[in-house]
C-alpha cells in the first residue's frame, strides 16, 4: 500500500500565517518545513496557526522542528510573537506532545483557523533532501526536545549520539 506524499499549504493574511499539513509530518519533510518556517519568519509574521486535521502523524524529528520554531518565536526580539496554535491535532499527535512534555509550547484549538487568506501549496524536497541535511535537522530537533524536557534525554540520547557520529563521518567525507 503506497502512501500519499505529504502536502503543506500556506495561507497568509497580514501578520497571520496558517500552515496546513496533510499526510505524514516526518523526517522526510522536516528539512523543507524548517526552510519554509525560516522564510516566513523573515517576513515578520507574528501569528502562526498549524492546521492538522489531515495530518495523520508527526514523528519526533518533525515535532522537534516545530518546538524549535515555537522556542524561537518565544525568544523573538519583537516581543509581539505568540505561541503557535495547533488546530485539530489528533490524539496521536497530542499524545506524543504530552509524552515528551512539550505540549505547553502550543495553544490547542478545534475548528477552523482564523486565517482566511489564499492558500498556496509549498514545494517540499520529499526524498530529495540529502543525508547530511536530514541528519543535521534530526539531530537539532532531538537536541531541542532534550533541552526542553530533561526527561527526554534517556529517550533520545542514543539517537543523538548516533546522528552526531554519522554527521561527523558524512562531513569528513566531503
Amino acid at each position: 500500500m503506497s502512501r500519499e506524499p505529504p502536502e503543506i499549504l500556506v495561507c497568509t493574511d497580514g501578520p497571520d500565517v496558517c500552515i496546513r499539513i496533510r499526510g505524514r509530518a516526518d523526517v522526510t519533510i522536516s528539512v523543507g518545513f524548517k526552510e519554509l518556517i525560516n522564510r516566513l519568519r523573515q517576513h515578520h509574521f507574528t501569528h502562526y496557526e498549524l492546521e492538522l486535521s489531515e495530518c495523520r502523524i508527526m514523528d519526533s524529528t518533525f515535532l522537534g522542528v516545530i518546538c524549535g520554531f515555537a522556542q524561537k518565536l518565544e525568544s523573538g526580539a519583537s516581543g509581539k510573537a505568540e505561541r503557535p496554535i495547533l488546530f485539530n491535532a489528533n490524539e496521536r499527535i497530542t499524545g506524543l506532545l504530552t509524552s515528551l512534555g512539550v505540549e505547553g509550547m502550543f495553544d490547542f484549538r478545534r475548528g477552523s483557523p482564523g486565517n482566511r487568506g489564499p492558500c498556496e501549496p509549498q514545494p517540499l524536497p520529499a526524498g530529495q533532501a540529502d543525508r547530511e541535511s536530514l541528519n543535521a535537522t534530526s539531530l537539532e530537533a532531538h537536541r531541542t526536545l532534550m533541552a526542553l524536557n530533561p526527561d527526554n534525554i534517556p529517550k533520545f540520547k542514543d539517537l543523538t549520539e548516533f546522528l552526531a557520529s554519522d554527521l561527523k563521518k558524512i562531513r569528513g567525507n566531503l
